[in-house]
């Protein structure tokens, strides 16, 4: 069962707490003393009407700039305080990534940006890499794929590719192609863009997908 909203919240609240330490008489400085946070931060309560991030944990194994875009997102949306970032962030780090948080040097981290830059710069190993261009001159259609599945497979990769000119991107999906009926279309008239070859490309799958049913026992 997935935790409630005041579940997540109280859980949070249980980590800043433990941020804080045992306030009782002490000064500011013993206060952080140990934590990563400055004083500031560690002060900073949370509102009432807080709501936590619903975004997946981050353990350290996957790409630190897709997990801290996601929580830039999160937070345009709750329009969290610039101090407030810090501490969230801290409840999405779980693993060794919340214990490389806890070997930071005390007191280091004075605002998101300190916070964000140490973490990009720790997990930079687990950086996704960045296809290019290049990486779709390399996807080709399989002899005995439809083509559907290559369309599906080719749009899959060009989701990843950072920047491609629409010009090359017609150019490595027709260069994969496998030399049927629309390759030899395509061939004999150009598509204006990527979307008109898709555009044309639906009734050459209709047309394939009712012969594969016709050839059907």
């Amino acid at each position: 069962m997935s935790p409630t909203v005041a579940e997540e919240l109280e859980e949070l609240r249980k980590k800043v707490r433990v941020l804080e330490g045992k306030v009782g008489s002490r000064s500011s400085a013993q206060i952080v003393k140990g934590c990563p946070f400055s004083d500031i931060i560690v002060r900073e309560p949370l509102l009432g009407h807080f709501k936590s991030a619903k975004i997946k944990d981050y353990d350290g194994s996957s790409d630190p700039e897709e997990h801290l875009t996601r929580f830039e997102n999160m937070t345009m949306l709750h329009s969290y305080g610039y101090h407030i970032k810090c501490k969230v962030f801290l409840s999405t780090l779980v693993d060794s990534a919340q214990r490389w948080f806890e070997g930071l040097a005390p007191q280091s981290i004075h605002c998101f940006e300190d916070f964000q830059k140490a973490f990009l710069h720790q997990f930079s190993s687990s950086k996704k890499y960045k296809k290019t261009s290049f990486s779709l001159f390399e996807v080709r259609q399989g002899q005995d794929e439809t083509l559907r599945a290559y369309i599906k497979r080719f749009n899959q990769i060009s989701l990843e590719v950072t920047a491609c000119a629409p010009d090359t991107k017609v150019t490595a999906f027709m260069q994969g192609l496998w030399e049927g009926d629309f390759f030899r279309s395509l061939t004999k008239k150009l598509p204006g863009n990527f979307e008109d070859l898709l555009s044309r490309a639906e009734k050459y799958i209709n047309m394939e997908e009712a012969q594969n049913q016709k050839e059907k026992p």
